[in-house]
């Protein structure tokens, strides 16, 4: 009886082995085939480059049985085992490898013997850009191999054997000469084999270590060429930022930033990854993030200075290529060989990567046509720089402004809105593309909260636009590492479910694993699109705290500092405002879908794992923190309908009557509050912990108190920039300064000319102009005759028809008539 129970845990302990279950469990959900045909060998010696064996007899397949592994009149335990191909162990053969046990009392290494009688696969490797990367050292191939128990007597040697494999790879060339061979060596018991690399060299890429460093020269000429230029000519050397003034918001400066952004999300690698010995790795994501910083400070030199320079231009253009080429050469393997496996991940991410090439090709577009049509001018710098009159139109709004004659507007409702929608729907409106845009900026200032007499600073406008593109870019490399081929959702299933199998009322691994799959792939896009797709738009909550914010500060409302002086806040805190911005918007959405996805996988796992499910609720079910919280609820709520109805007054909430009982029945009741204070303690730490990921993604606020919240980086840099923002472009100062500096400014400013455009630009103004008052002095002098003469007619009409001068007209005429 004692062998057919210790017979009995060794079967059940290789029936949750994942031993034949890895491979198929690995084709059946991801769906795609493995480079080496036929992984079941159901049809060895069958298929063309399938395996073969020396002898087609070598191996033979097992029909599947039934067996009885109890030995035992009473106790029947039905197993299938076989069903697979392995050895012929009717045929005898030699060994490759031969352990006779006799070192186990030392070693615990059984009885093992691997015969020499091997499966032999050729794979080929096709397309020339495969055979590059394998030549480069850049291709790994990754062998599962899979075994089960074949028949009963099998499960009866179990006891004293164990499981042996030896892999061995032979290297061709295309002419089929060897050019290597690897050999795993014995693995006992183990189906991890490691990954091998064609050949076993190197995997650095040899071109994008070029461009690397071109990337680093670019960082020392160009601003050397700058500072030449500088120096022996009127040349300025630009600024890589002007974040401190207002600057208008370029469409060319946003795709350079889309550009780094894009370069920083995809960064998988970098110089100091070999450079950087093993203790200091911990510092390799600072320098990373530096190391693109110096890579793209030539081209926003190059962009700053794209107005004064044609040299500026041209170097611009030669940084634009050289950034695309680094990344292309680096992210270009990933897109061949990893996605190309799986056509969809392929088509997402080949989508998801648009965005930034038409950004590059709208920056490279931006020089080439700068430096061919480029000619010093004053007005293009001027246009260049030019900004909307927002600060100016909010200082003339508060001179008209009235405080005391303001009346408060009346709140438009929703239906009154869609009435004056519905009125203002005419034929002349509908086919208005203007209408169309002036009503869109209505409602999206509404939407996103904006005030059109408040400018969002650039740095805001910069951190959203890059942790947007970040949070977009992380969507579907988040998506490919969980569930794509080779991902961890489907690895891990894989492994696990043999064990985590037992746990149902049924156990089936492969049912279990393709269900399990199936409720994960549901989570994982619930956490990817719809968690993170939330995060995208809750994000955008930043615009309209800006602006409120900007708004309380310029009416002298500090209530967001610990005071308008008593804090120490300075520029050091605003200028890390893009950095804090990003780092917490993208980190925060990381934890907020990490927090989706656990709540997620708990809830699969409730689904799935029956008997965990019962066990579990059935022992929480009569728990004492359920009933206790259930219980004091029930009691908070009859408590609550007692005080209203005996202790409180109608329509009062602190109206007493029944003075005398009421002290009474408050002493008893404030002790039995605890039992609701034990649970809601718990329930207050579990809405911290789902809430506050969340709540973290932004830095516009922070609910801690001052001195938690001066530790808080994020919203620290948020206040700095605030400040920063109403010191350097405060409206009212602005206009003043803008005043009282006009002159001077105009006339240190120094004339360069213009350009062929603005030149016939101002030659059609001035004959406009001369033509126009021409044409008003004619109207001028042709009206003031007119004038004079109409004057002289009613002055001679009058004097016709004056009665003194009618009779002095008569008198000289009878004189006249009788002399």
């Amino acid at each position: 009886m004692l062998i057919s129970v210790l017979l009995l845990f060794i079967f059940l302990l290789g029936a949750v082995e994942p031993v034949p279950f890895t491979t198929q469990c690995w084709e059946r959900l991801n769906g795609k085939n493995n480079l080496i045909k036929d992984g079941q060998l159901n049809q060895i010696n069958e298929l063309d480059g399938g395996w073969v064996t020396r002898q087609k007899d070598d191996w033979i397949y097992y029909r599947p049985q039934y067996v009885n592994v109890s030995h035992s009149n009473y106790l029947v335990s039905i197993a299938a085992v076989g069903g697979c191909t392995g050895q012929n162990r009717y045929k005898p053969s030699s060994f490759i490898y031969l352990d006779d046990g006799e070192s186990f009392n030392t070693t615990g290494n059984k009885l093992t013997s691997v015969a020499n009688a091997p499966l032999t696969q050729t794979i080929s490797v096709e397309t020339t850009y495969m055979r590059y990367f394998v030549n480069d050292k850049a291709m790994n191939l990754s062998f599962l191999p899979s075994w089960e128990i074949p028949d009963k007597t099998a499960v009866l040697y179990e006891v004293s054997f164990d499981r042996a494999i030896v892999v061995s790879y032979q290297f061709h060339d295309s002419n089929g000469n060897n050019v290597g061979n690897l050999s795993t060596g014995v693995i006992r018991n183990s189906i991890e084999i490691p990954d091998i690399t064609l050949p076993p060299l190197t995997r650095h890429i040899a071109i994008t270590t070029a461009f690397q460093y071109l990337s680093l020269g670019n960082f020392f000429m160009v601003p050397m060429v700058f500072a030449i230029m500088a120096w022996l000519t009127d040349f300025t050397f630009p600024p890589p930022t002007r974040f401190l003034c207002r600057q208008p918001s370029h469409a060319v400066l946003l795709c350079i930033f889309l550009m780094i952004a894009w370069n920083i999300i995809n960064s998988q690698s970098s110089i100091f990854h070999e450079w950087l010995p093993r203790a200091a790795k911990i510092i390799e994501l600072f320098l990373s993030f530096f190391l693109y910083a110096v890579y793209f400070y030539p081209l926003f030199l190059c962009y700053h200075a794209s107005i004064n320079s044609r040299l500026a231009n041209i170097f611009g253009c030669y940084c634009v290529i050289v950034l695309f080429g680094l990344r292309v050469t680096v992210d270009l393997p990933s897109y061949v060989i990893t996605y190309a496996r799986d056509t969809p991940f392929l088509v997402l991410n080949a989508i998801n990567v648009l965005p930034t090439l038409v950004a590059n090709f709208v920056v490279v577009t931006y020089f080439i046509t700068r430096s061919i049509t480029f000619q010093s001018c004053d007005i293009c710098r001027l246009e260049f720089l030019q900004v909307k009159d927002i600060e100016e139109t909010y200082v003339r709004r508060l001179m008209k402004m009235n405080r005391l004659n303001t009346k408060r507007k009346v709140p438009v409702y929703w239906l009154q809105r869609l009435k004056i929608i519905w009125e203002q729907c005419t034929w002349i409106n509908l086919t208005d593309i203007r209408y169309y845009r002036r009503m869109w900026k209505i409602w999206g200032r509404k939407l996103i909260g904006t005030n059109k007499y408040i400018r969002v600073p650039y740095p805001v406008k910069i951190s959203l636009s890059i942790l947007l593109f970040c949070m977009g870019q992380l969507i579907p490399v988040l998506l490919i590492q969980l569930v794509g081929v080779g991902g961890y959702v489907p690895t891990h299933i894989c492994f696990w479910s043999p064990y985590l199998a037992q746990l149902q009322y049924n156990p089936d691994p492969m049912a279990f694993a393709v269900k399990t799959f199936m409720l994960m792939k549901i989570a994982v896009y619930l956490t990817v699109l719809g968690a993170g797709g939330f995060a995208m738009i809750y994000t955008l909550g930043i615009f309209r705290r800006v602006n409120k914010d900007i708004l309380n500060i310029r009416r002298g409302n500090y209530a967001l500092f610990k005071g308008k002086k008593d804090n120490d806040i300075d520029l050091d805190d605003a200028l890390r405002f893009l950095g804090v911005c990003i780092g917490f918007g993208f980190t925060g959405m990381l934890y907020f879908m990490l927090e989706i996805a656990v709540i997620g996988t708990f809830i699969v796992m409730v689904i799935q794992l029956e008997r965990a499910r019962d066990t579990i609720l059935s022992h929480l079910g009569y728990g004492a923190f359920f009933a206790s919280f259930f219980i004091a609820l029930v009691v908070q709520m009859i408590q609550k309908r007692i005080t209203r109805i005996l202790f409180l007054s109608n329509g009062t909430h602190f109206g007493i009557k029944n003075r005398s009982p009421l002290l009474h029945y408050w002493y008893f009741m404030m002790f039995t509050s605890m039992t609701r204070a034990l649970t809601s303690y718990v329930l207050r730490t579990l809405k911290l912990l789902f809430r506050y990921p969340l709540f973290s993604v932004r830095v516009d606020r922070n609910a801690e108190t001052w001195s938690v919240r001066r530790g808080d980086g994020g919203f620290v840099g948020y206040c700095g920039m605030l400040k920063a923002e109403n010191q350097f472009n405060n409206p009212v100062m602005l206009v003043f300064i803008g005043c009282i500096l006009h002159l001077s400014v105009s006339k240190k400013h120094p004339h360069k000319g213009l350009c062929r455009i603005h030149q016939m630009k101002i030659k059609l103004d001035v004959e406009k102009t001369v033509s126009h008052s021409h044409h008003q002095s004619t109207q001028r002098h042709t009206s003031l005759s007119s004038r004079r003469a109409r004057n002289r007619w009613f002055l001679a009409v009058t004097l016709l028809n004056n009665p003194l001068l009618q009779r002095s007209r008569i008198r000289s005429q009878a004189i006249i008539s009788r002399g």
